[in-house]
């Protein structure tokens, strides 16, 4: 039981290999065990490798070690991801458009996912002792909130005013 965790608990462990080990070993035994579901380890594992670990692009904490992480660290990955181009942009192009938009950035929940994927896997990684960390820096770092959509309203005060007075003059009005 000693090398139950092979390179994932020294001090040199990179937060890529930590996360190669958790969504390979930690997270399968806990679905085996029924405390996790697969389409949940399945989410965690397209989302690191997207965007807290990619192999290639920004922004990335790949090759920050385990026990180096911080929470400025964290909170400049996180604001970084937010800004990330998003793979949903459109296809085609509209009428008069010569050229397509770019796609939008990640939505604040993304970011706040993959934030709350990086804090369980810190969760873990201090609940196993491993590289001697002794705390959870993404728990220093609030996720960000959600872009709030400004209401429009659909009908004028002046035309609720008419619409108020015509209503008025039918029998059943109230309904």
């Amino acid at each position: 039981l000693a090398d139950a965790v092979p390179g994932a608990a020294g001090k040199d462990t990179t937060i890529a290999r930590y996360l190669e080990h958790w969504l390979t070993k930690t997270l399968p035994q806990a679905v085996a065990a029924g405390n996790l579901a697969q389409s949940t380890l399945d989410s965690y594992r397209d989302n690191a490798e997207k965007h807290i670990v990619p192999e290639d692009g920004e922004p990335t904490l790949r090759h920050v070690r385990l026990a180096d992480l911080s929470g400025p660290m964290v909170r400049e990955w996180q604001h970084r991801l937010g800004k990330k181009p998003s793979g949903q942009g459109r296809r085609k192009l509209r009428e008069g458009e010569t050229e397509l938009p770019p796609p939008p950035p990640l939505s604040p929940r993304t970011v706040a996912y993959c934030r709350s994927i990086l804090h369980k896997a810190l969760t873990d990684a201090v609940r196993d002792e491993a590289a001697g960390l002794e705390r959870n820096v993404a728990a220093l770092v609030k996720p960000p909130k959600k872009r709030q959509k400004r209401a429009r309203p659909t009908i004028s005060p002046d035309d609720a005013g008419t619409l108020l007075v015509a209503m008025g003059e039918d029998r059943l009005w109230c309904y």
